[in-house]
């Protein structure tokens, strides 16, 4: 299988890269975090730009999915994963830029939930689609890494067994990509560091120890961010969906350990930033009942259906 972007897949991403680090990044999310809302700026400007089109003359689910992979790597604080992955894949006609998506009960928080157009929430074996009138901004955002509310107004569809197993599919590979950007940012701002940062008047980047935790931490960088892909341009079949999923859910966790244990205490500062990437990370490990559910996923669509 050949991974290599081709030249309008290269250029795109170049454009995303440009867009985002202009009006994303890891200061403005903070500050919103402290505001307990999302970027909605940004997801103008990408509607403003074409990035959000499906369909006909738009961009392909693969795409969507390098446009995912670059917001979540320039830590844009917005639901584009769920309007440009899943919604993008699932619902017809015109969409509201915001959309949430909502799976644990009507009482749990839900990400971007308090500023949403619409809500996607799945209900055992349908989704029930909804647009919000009673919201309420629930607090620790900032241990979450996500503006979160609690949600619930007037039915809008209802989406029967095998649309929500599509949506199913579609999250799990939001999340992957999602995760696979998360991971590219830390690693690139642990390897900075290291080069950087010495002990006894050498580079911790010398350190075979260091080397080893970073190595393992670009291993699952590549393995999600190319399972992610891979399922994105499959139009998100069930194994590989989770298959990406579970496996970027154990990647996320071994690099929060890795590049946490190699920045040492600053790692934790709001100052350094590094926590606005993996604050996030343990919070889309748990989204959709976690590694543990994907994992029995991905068997149930190897071996069973």
């Amino acid at each position: 299988m050949d991974f290599a972007l081709d030249d309008e897949q290269r250029d795109l991403a170049d454009a995303l890269d440009t867009l985002l680090s202009r009006h994303a990044g890891p200061e403005r999310a903070q500050d919103l975090l402290r505001r307990e809302t999302s970027d909605t700026d940004v997801m103008k400007r990408l509607d403003e730009g074409g990035f959000l089109n499906a369909g006909p003359g738009g961009v392909c689910s693969l795409e969507r999915a390098l446009l995912v992979e670059a917001a979540s790597r320039h830590a844009a604080l917005a639901p584009v994963a769920a309007r440009a992955l899943v919604a993008a894949e699932v619902l017809p006609g015109d969409l509201p830029l915001n959309i949430a998506l909502a799976w644990a009960g009507p009482d749990a928080p839900v990400r971007f939930g308090a500023q949403a157009d619409l809500v996607m929430s799945i209900e055992g074996d349908t989704t029930r689609v909804f647009r919000p009138e009673s919201v309420v901004s629930v607090g620790g955002t900032r241990q979450e890494g996500y503006p979160l509310g609690r949600v619930s107004g007037p039915t809008v569809a209802e989406l029967d067994a095998e649309t929500t197993a599509r949506v199913r599919a579609w999250w799990q590979v939001a999340i992957a990509t999602e995760l696979a950007g998360c991971l590219d940012a830390v690693l690139t701002k642990s390897v900075s560091y290291v080069r950087e940062r010495t002990q006894f008047g050498k580079p911790l980047a010398s350190k075979q120890a260091v080397q080893h935790r970073l190595a393992e931490t670009a291993i699952g960088l590549e393995g999600s961010r190319w399972l992610a892909r891979r399922a994105a341009f499959a139009k998100a079949p069930a194994e590989l969906a989770a298959a990406a999923t579970a496996y970027a859910c154990r990647a996320a966790g071994n690099a929060f350990m890795h590049v946490h244990q190699v920045h040492g205490a600053i790692g934790i500062t709001d100052e350094y930033r590094l926590t606005v990437w993996t604050v996030r990370m343990m919070m889309l490990r748990r989204e959709l009942g976690g590694v543990t559910a994907h994992e029995r996923a991905l068997g149930m669509a190897r071996y069973v259906h």
